[in-house]
């Protein structure tokens, strides 16, 4: 079966815009800042049809294109450019486990931006103002990547191979770090001299087609400043070693450098457009431009990260609040933030809310966690979620194309199969079995789901307890529960497949069913979604992906007059 189309570039919203992404230049994706040697975007450009554009200008959505003049505030005497988010803010560390679970992507995504960025389309689009990506020719188990000359942490501090070598060799220890980074399983070796900008990955065999999901938004971290807090004079030379001993104090500091709570983030060098400057007593973060950023500089200078918790309703009657990647039980009427001041949507995402189950005790055999999947009626969590939030999702049974990809549909025979509720399947292989569920309790959603999960599993013979966990103390798999409730995409996940996405659909079928037969993860519903934008900002444009919001936030600007709403594209119906 012949691959399907994919599109050399990405498709365009509200006009051929510059996708405000790094290289981009004016209004032209074919910016010659992107070199020859730079791979065109691999996902389809129709992937999402619930993909959420808010904000934008008619002629120039993503970049500084867009009409109207930027002013410095509206409405209140002291505004700020806030944008809240819908869990804590912890960590920078979008690899750790911490990172995953409270969606640290969305914090550093132009803090640390990845190797290839998740456009709002779900193309991945190549971030040659970090680095170029070239698999060789002649061996595509190998790529060849070539740090951009550049790249330069905040602190003065070059960009090299050694700090994507710590990001593989974090992830591929991921109990010793605490890492959540599957995608360095898939790697052989990194070939780094210390301080190079040049060095190579080569894949173990069979894989490496996923290459372009190596290195996202918040895993590639300043090596140095690690190395500094570890005191470890030879980074390169420990993280080659792979011995536990010399890897033990850059763990350490790998994860807690990172930690907002432990060390003050201003302190703590970035790569992307953004800097912290500061952190407030209530979890907020102040962005500042990295003055070491060589591209488009962002178009605010100040950008104010608000934390779950935060009140929005305040925020916004005191000019501190442009826009809100808020939990999906928000109620925005109850908020004030209403039309004509904040366009508001709520909508069924991309990303899957999912459980990741343990490989030991209870749940050691494929067959032990395909039997627990047995017990979950995901009709029932889809209309619990509706009651909690007001957003339609859906059963979910596919664990590499997303919900909203329009091929989803031609692999419904696969996803009924995953999905079907049979509780005597379930007591015949796990009668008596207690499972524990654990479940980050900022997220509202996600007891009312474990509380269904409790009641259908009950028919079965199992026991559901639930282990409600914070970001201060959230628990390890496997430790204190034998299951995570959480929310990702496929990118970077599933990685003993090295099927993508954009693979003929008789291999993603194929893959389907081997990832489904393994059941290290149960799909549950698709991810509900509420965002609201202030009527003067303009570029705010969602992605499928584990940043959001965030991925062109650099790009965001307030306009003097509000900016007009955009047409709804056929392929796009839930733009506003």
């Amino acid at each position: 079966m012949p691959g399907r189309a994919r599109s050399a570039s990405p498709a365009p919203i509200a006009g051929r815009s510059a996708m405000a992404v790094p290289g981009a230049r004016g209004c032209d994706m074919d910016s010659p800042r992107t070199p020859a040697t730079a791979l065109h975007p691999t996902r389809r450009a129709a992937v999402l049809a619930a993909t959420l554009t808010l904000g934008v200008a008619a002629a120039g959505g993503l970049s500084a294109c867009g009409s109207g003049n930027p002013v410095d505030g509206f409405g209140g005497s002291d505004p700020e450019f806030g944008y809240s988010l819908a869990r804590p803010i912890v960590t920078t560390n979008a690899a750790s486990q911490l990172g995953v679970m409270t969606d640290a992507a969305k914090v550093s995504a132009r803090l640390y931006p990845g190797a290839f960025i998740t456009g709002p389309n779900g193309q991945l689009l190549p971030n040659p103002d970090l680095l170029t990506a070239t698999p060789r020719p002649e061996d595509p188990q190998t790529v060849d990547y070539q740090v951009n000359d550049k790249a330069t942490y905040s602190d003065g501090t070059p960009v090299t191979c050694t700090d994507f070598l710590l990001a593989v060799t974090a992830g591929q220890n991921a109990t010793q770090f605490g890492s959540d980074m599957p995608m360095a399983r898939q790697v052989q070796s990194v070939a780094c001299q210390d301080q190079d900008k040049h060095f190579s990955v080569t894949f173990k065999k069979g894989f490496g087609a996923r290459f372009r999901e190596l290195f996202s938004a918040g895993t590639v971290l300043p090596a140095h400043t690690v190395a500094q807090r570890a005191e470890v004079p030879d980074i390169v030379g420990a993280l080659q070693s792979e011995a536990p001993a010399q890897l033990e104090p850059i763990a350490e500091q790998w994860r807690n450098t990172f930690d907002l709570g432990q060390t003050d983030p201003s302190e703590v060098p970035t790569f992307g457009p953004y800097r912290v400057s500061s952190r407030a007593q209530d979890g907020t973060l102040t962005l500042e431009p990295n003055p070491n950023w060589k591209a488009d500089p962002p178009q605010e200078r100040k950008v104010f990260l608000h934390p779950v918790g935060s009140e929005l309703k305040g925020l916004a009657h005191e000019d501190h609040l442009v826009v809100a990647d808020a939990a999906a039980t928000t109620d925005f009427a109850a908020q004030e933030l209403n039309a004509p001041n904040f366009r508001t949507r709520k909508t069924a995402g991309s990303r899957v809310d999912l459980l990741r189950l343990e490989d030991a005790g209870a749940l050691a055999s494929p067959e032990a966690r395909r039997a627990l999947g047995a017990c979950i009626d995901r009709g029932a969590i889809a209309r619990e979620v509706k009651a909690a939030t007001g957003v339609e999702v859906q059963p979910v049974g596919l664990r590499i194309l997303a919900p909203t990809d329009p091929l989803a549909p031609r692999l419904k025979d696969v996803a009924e199969a995953n999905t079907a509720v049979d509780p005597n399947r379930t007591k015949q292989q796990l009668d008596g079995t207690t499972v524990r569920i654990g479940y980050l309790k900022e997220v509202p959603r996600y007891a009312a789901m474990v509380q269904n999960i409790t009641r259908s599993c009950a028919a079965g013979g199992v026991t559901i307890r639930p282990v409600e966990v914070d970001a201060a103390h959230p628990g390890t798999l496997g430790t204190d529960y034998e299951a995570l409730l959480t929310t990702t995409s496929s990118f970077g996940r599933n990685p003993t497949t090295d099927v993508p996405a954009t693979a003929p659909l008789d291999k993603v079928r194929d893959a389907e069913r081997t990832l489904a037969d393994a059941a290290e993860t149960l799909p549950l519903v698709n991810e509900p979604r509420a965002v609201a934008v202030e009527q003067h900002i303009a570029g705010v444009v969602d992605n499928p992906g584990e940043t959001g919001l965030s991925w062109n936030m650099d790009r965001w600007q307030r306009q003097s007059e509000p900016v007009p709403e955009p047409p709804s594209p056929e392929r796009n119906p839930g733009a506003i």
